[in-house]
């Protein structure tokens, strides 16, 4: 949920971890932990939350999705970069 673009902040994670630092673990280094999802299961979990009140919600659907969203992402889903 951090780590997305939402509607109010491009990458709410950045003020989350700023946050993080300065109040929360104020001795020592942070290490954040990353994790990379499988790219198949990162759509279907996109997918999969927007879909819900989608009542046109169906294969093709997801389908179609699937297919914008490899198009328009087409860096953001190469973690080879």
């Amino acid at each position: 949920m951090y780590s997305n673009n939402n509607k109010l902040k491009e990458r709410p994670i950045i003020p989350f971890l700023k946050c993080f630092v300065e109040h929360i673990w104020t001795e020592g280094e942070v290490k954040v932990i990353m994790v990379i999802r499988n790219q198949s299961n990162k759509i279907a979990s996109t997918y999969a939350q927007v879909s819900r009140t989608n009542i046109k919600a169906s294969q093709n659907d997801f389908e179609k999705y699937v297919y914008k969203y490899i198009k328009k992402n087409d860096e953001y889903m190469d973690y080879a970069l």
